[in-house]
């Protein structure tokens, strides 16, 4: 499918993709953006105000002219699903528990180093968010599942590293 010199306005939708919603379910489906598409004033009350999608992302989706779009979620202009887990700031984290509002972009890192750290001593708080492919913050919850590798010298190798913790949403 190619879309070409198309306007989508005023479009509203109480899910994902206010003016396009593009789902596939096969790795040879897609859909190509001409370069001449223009997104105005498009809503989604979730995801993606004026474009989503749910497996291949389209050809040429940050090409487009975008403008005025809003999604209560995330995504004011586009949005797809979670794609990996980077560290957030505390700042961010409260951002987004109090407002459930987009973050623009997210810095963080999906590896996370910490050194100096001795038996029995605590942890730092580490702040987790899920983020598409344009670090866009697609979430934060507690029953997702992350695995947690410790990599670490100690001496007289007799005792294994062992964490303990809690998680909140």
């Amino acid at each position: 499918k190619f879309i070409s010199n198309s306007a989508s306005s005023n479009n509203s939708d109480q899910g994902e993709g206010g003016a396009i919603y593009y789902t596939s379910s096969g790795k040879n489906s897609q859909v190509v953006l001409g370069s001449d598409n223009t997104f105005t004033s498009n809503s989604a009350s979730n995801i993606g105000g004026a474009l989503y999608w749910d497996y291949n992302e389209p050809k040429n989706v940050s090409s487009q002219a975008y403008s005025g779009n809003t999604a209560t979620k995330y995504g004011n202009n586009y949005g797809c699903f979670a794609q990996t887990m980077k560290t957030i700031t505390e700042a961010e984290y409260n951002a987004i528990n109090s407002s459930r509002r987009q973050l623009a972009t997210t810095s963080g890192s999906t590896n996370i180093s910490l050194s100096s750290q001795q038996s029995g001593g605590s942890l730092p708080t580490i702040y987790l968010a899920l983020v598409d492919e344009f670090d866009q913050i697609v979430k934060s919850d507690s029953s997702s599942t992350a695995t947690l590798s410790i990599t670490g010298s100690y001496s007289g190798a007799t005792y294994t590293p062992t964490l303990t913790g809690t998680t909140t949403q």
